[in-house]
């Protein structure tokens, strides 16, 4: 495996605004690697000094060839350090977790005849210290992390086995090698989508039930266990938008549950559904938000919630999509809803008529209250005539959602 490493902080393009002692603003990171430069976010992890670490996975022009990207930023959002791990199969990356001693894990899934977790362990400065395969009999989709401690991880699954799907939670060590695993699904037929652990240490899965004789018809599912995976209550099929895609979900400090997912509506328009719940699961309230795709939710220590994604319009030229992001209070009423503009970077920078489009696919919550929200922006490479790419974006925004 073939280490590629760039030292960018001089090669950053970016752009950031003084507001209160805190650092705010946008920046986006062009791919310098001649091969792997088409980016998809996984994951943002916020060090104590309010540095971050972005992990991703990268492709080439085609999609053929894959790594694994981390870029380290320091708290001004300036590149410092990236490390690009071409990986033989890679199907997707996945999450990532840094223990106290600085060392750095990457889960992530290979697919060869089967899909199957992949793990890669680094130091500190980012150098390769080991990879495990797993070793599964049936296909192993993963789908989220949790770090219990620097130790233990938890790694939500989807596991087919002869053409049925089910719910599965394992817990490895940092290196990636299985300590248990356990079946989380009561019925056939069910897939994974998010995790997310209480300050009981208790686990809330969101996954979809599929109809036994309609593939493409499924509803919702909640489950809920304990730290090793006994299940403690499932929920399923309340209300939700028909056909929903991406699902996500988070917990306040009292154990309420929060929910997300969106659909499209029949004319073409994105909505986003929000659902609140009691520790049992039981749904309290309900929004929806209009014209926002959210791809996941976090909860914020200022007792709001954060959610991510895109919105989306059509132009004189073109489909364009629109990194954005809501904030909620605890009763889903809409704070703060942001979304990327002509006047924020990139486009502000091209010295020509063109529109990027961009998804905002990670976020996390700073150490000094700030938000970081991360995700890929589709822009020229290097100038209106050459190819199209995929590129890293960064919002740096107060915990009020401001950015400038």
């Amino acid at each position: 495996m073939k280490l590629r490493i760039v030292l960018a902080s001089a090669l950053c393009a970016s752009m950031f605004f003084t507001a209160n002692a805190q650092q705010r603003g946008i920046s986006y990171y062009v791919n310098t690697d001649a091969t792997y430069i088409n980016t998809k976010v996984s994951n943002v992890i916020a060090q104590p000094d309010n540095s971050l670490l972005v992990v991703s996975k990268c492709s080439d022009l085609r999609y053929r060839n894959h790594a694994i990207q981390l870029i380290g930023m320091n708290k001004e959002g300036v590149r410092t350090l990236e490390r690009l791990y071409p990986v033989e199969n890679l199907y997707d990356v996945v999450g990532a977790t840094t223990s106290a001693d600085g060392k750095v894990s990457v889960f992530s899934s290979i697919e060869t005849d089967k899909l199957e977790n992949y793990t890669l362990q680094l130091s500190a400065s980012l150098n390769k210290l080991g990879e495990v395969t797993g070793a599964h009999e049936s296909s192993f989709i993963l789908i989220s992390t949790y770090k219990k401690n620097d130790n233990q991880i938890l790694q939500l699954v989807t596991e087919t086995s002869k053409g049925e799907n089910c719910i599965t939670l394992a817990c490895v060590d940092a290196t990636g090698n299985q300590l248990w695993i356990k079946k989380v699904s009561s019925e056939t037929n069910e897939s994974a989508d998010a995790m997310v652990v209480d300050a009981k240490g208790d686990v809330i899965i969101a996954g979809k039930k599929y109809s036994d004789t309609r593939a493409n018809e499924y509803v919702p599912v909640i489950y809920k266990t304990t730290a090793d995976g006994t299940v403690l209550w499932k929920k399923s099929g309340f209300d939700m938008p028909a056909n929903f895609y991406t699902q996500s979900i988070t917990v306040n400090p009292q154990g309420e549950i929060f929910h997300i997912c969106h659909a499209k509506n029949a004319v073409g328009t994105s909505q986003t559904k929000v659902s609140r719940l009691n520790p049992n699961g039981d749904v309290r309230s309900s929004s929806s938000i209009n014209d926002f795709s959210a791809n996941g939710i976090i909860w914020l220590s200022s007792k709001k919630l954060l959610l991510f994604g895109s919105c989306f319009y059509v132009d004189a030229r073109q489909v364009v999509t629109k990194g954005s992001y809501v904030i909620l209070d605890e009763q889903l009423s809409v704070q703060t809803h942001k979304t990327l503009e002509s006047s924020d970077k990139p486009d502000s920078d091209f010295d020509y008529n063109f529109t990027s489009s961009s998804d905002l696919q990670a976020a996390v919550e700073m150490k000094n209250g700030s938000i970081a929200l991360v995700g890929k922006v589709f822009m020229p490479r290097v100038n209106e005539k050459s190819e199209k790419i995929n590129n890293t974006i960064l919002i740096v925004a107060d915990a009020y959602g401001n950015y400038k």
